[in-house]
């Protein structure tokens, strides 16, 4: 590093340890009325020219506003661009078609160019090219940089890598068409976008994409404020292209017209979408309405690949339709730790946190939230929406669904049919489970006279079980007797999982008076709903695996209040429980596991 100075006396520690040339010495006039566009050429190519292996030239854009009438060519190495800072140095093109400054020539393959400190303007409204185009060229740096009123704001395509885009603004893109950062280079292609990117237009003339991704060997967005544009971030591959390794972490997709993010497989036969990773991420606020207005969509034909793309901690939230829209194709997507809330602002019970197409496999989602939340309201109609098919690999577990404004068929959580095998749905609150949600209870000590919660309360929301549904508790010790005795389990429903909740059910059995001999046993109790809604009524029976107790069932058909399903009316706390309990100390029950299963059947 060392002090320097231009020729209009302006001190300036240069980054090179090369010479410096000034803009003004080849007689451009910075005034904003003279083209200046052979004066920046011909320091630019002279520049260029001085450019050697190892070696560096500062380019000097004192302030002004310097007008060129056509394009300005940077196809060499070692060569900086830099300006006074923005709002302080000005390029503005005066005219609106093509590309205003091109980078490489998509042959030369050269390296190291930089631009910094400065704005890229044009006069009027652009209708194709880039403001900055970077074709083939290796090791870029775009930094503290300002372009308004483009088509394209900054094109990346050939083979360039490392190309790096920090600390600028892109506003006011042209409607409809216009693209902020287009990234097309190539399966080896390496970019950088961020930190500190911020992008933003009139919210009534929303251009394309903000960032636009066909092809990509890496890329990564950090820290970056991505807001109305008809689609905050549009992946959507070519025929046989690839974007992989697509890295997305503290950005910013908001107030976007038909989608936060759309990984979007189906533009092009053979296209592929593969290894993206989001972590503490926003999609919010879009609006369009009558169309998609989704968060986050994910699509495939059935000849592209969209496949193994995971979000961590993110927040989709306040969206016109769905949080979440996936359809068909896709494989190995996963939501951990998201927030997903406030969505379908269009309508209100029409539209779900995440909407799962019909034949979709190998998701999961894991302890989000998928409600109400923080400003967010109570708009989605189902946390999660699953449609009947061959969804198959469907893993959802923990996730707090409360509240949203529909019941379905598992709590807040809707499904179809499913066909596909591996699916389990569990552990989610409020709700019943699909598939194994088991709380298991190692019960030590002698049980005897005393009635004993031995099951793991399980929580069921509101209107959750449909008729069909079935209530499993596995109960597995050894009963130690002096005499035959009558040993009792009850199944309750209420609002504490304890003994004092409403009786549901009834169930004895008798065990053989073998004076003190241990037998081991099994009971199996299933629970099958018969009606829900107000007067819901239950059917029961117990199977006892031992040749040494006496089955004796005792069934009772009780109305439990569940709620109207008609209206969705809701219970906080609804808890499901078996209790034992023996008529006489003679016996003794000791209890080495207890399991409930609650199923969709």
């Amino acid at each position: 590093m060392r002090t320097k100075y231009y020729a209009n006396g302006t001190p300036y520690v240069s980054s090179f340890t090369a010479p410096w040339l000034n803009v003004k010495d080849f007689g451009a006039k910075g005034d904003g009325a003279t083209n200046d566009k052979v004066a920046l050429q011909s320091a630019i190519t002279a520049a260029l020219s001085r450019g050697v292996s190892n070696r560096g030239i500062d380019l000097f854009f004192p302030s002004g506003v310097y007008n060129y009438s056509a394009l300005l060519t940077c196809v060499g190495a070692n060569v900086r661009l830099h300006g006074s800072g923005r709002g302080s140095t000005i390029l503005m093109a005066t005219f609106t078609t093509g590309d205003c400054i091109q980078i490489g020539d998509g042959t030369s393959g050269k390296a190291n160019i930089t631009i910094d400190n400065m704005e890229f303007w044009c006069t009027g409204a652009r209708t194709t090219g880039a403001m900055i185009n970077i074709n083939n060229v290796s090791d870029v740096v775009i930094d503290q940089f300002v372009i308004n009123n483009y088509f394209q704001g900054i094109f990346i395509q050939g083979a360039s890598l490392k190309v790096n885009l920090t600390k600028g603004e892109f506003n006011n893109g042209h409607t409809a068409d216009g693209v902020g950062i287009q990234v097309t280079n190539g399966a080896g292609g390496d970019t950088y976008i961020g930190p500190d990117i911020v992008m933003s237009n009139n919210p009534a003339n929303k251009p394309l994409a903000g960032i636009q991704i066909s092809q990509s060997g890496h890329c990564s967005i950090i820290r970056c404020n991505v807001t109305s544009f008809v689609k905050g971030l549009h992946v959507n591959p070519v025929t046989s292209q690839d974007v992989s390794y697509l890295f997305i972490d503290h950005s910013l997709f908001d107030s976007c017209g038909t989608h936060g993010a759309h990984f979007n497989g189906t533009t092009a036969a053979s296209s592929r979408i593969r290894s993206v990773m989001c972590v503490n991420s926003w999609f919010s606020g879009t609006t369009t309405t009558g169309g998609p207005g989704t968060g986050i969509e994910f699509t495939a034909a059935s000849s592209s690949i969209v496949d193994a793309l995971s979000f961590v901690g993110c927040r989709i939230l306040n969206n016109q339709r769905h949080g979440v829209t996936i359809n068909a194709g896709p494989l190995n997507i996963s939501f951990t730790d998201c927030t997903i809330a406030g969505n379908g602002v269009e309508t209100a019970t029409t539209y779900d946190g995440i909407s799962i197409a019909a034949n979709v496999s190998n998701l999961s989602a894991m302890n989000c939230k998928i409600g109400q939340a923080g400003t967010a309201g109570n708009t989605q109609r189902y946390a999660i929406n699953i449609a009947a098919g061959t969804s198959a690999n469907l893993q959802i577990f923990g996730n707090d669904c409360e509240p949203n404004l529909t019941v379905g068929t598992i709590g807040y959580i809707n499904s179809g049919v499913l066909t596909g095998g591996g699916n389990q749905i569990a552990f989610n609150t409020p709700g019943i489970s699909m598939g194994m949600d088991s709380a298991t209870v190692a019960a030590s000590g002698g049980l005897n006279t005393t009635e004993t919660v031995i099951s793991a309360p399980m929580r069921i929301g509101a209107n959750a079980l449909r008729a069909g549904n079935t209530i499993r508790f596995t109960a597995v010790g050894t009963c130690t007797t002096t005499a035959a005795n009558v040993t009792t389990f009850r199944v309750k429903m209420g609002t504490a999982g304890t003994t004092s909740d409403g009786v549901i059910m009834t169930f004895a059995t008798t065990a053989a008076g073998t004076t003190g001999t241990t037998i081991p046993f099994r009971v199996v109790i299933d629970i099958t709903c018969r009606t829900v809604g107000g007067s819901a009524t239950f059917y029961g029976s117990m199977t006892l695996y031992t040749n040494a107790i006496t089955g004796i069932v005792a069934l009772q058909l009780t109305n439990i209040y569940l709620g109207t399903a008609a209206t969705g009316s809701t219970i906080t706390n609804n808890y499901i429980t078996l209790t034992h309990q023996t008529a006489a100390t003679t016996t003794t029950n000791t209890f080495q596991q207890v399991l409930t299963e609650i199923a969709v059947t």
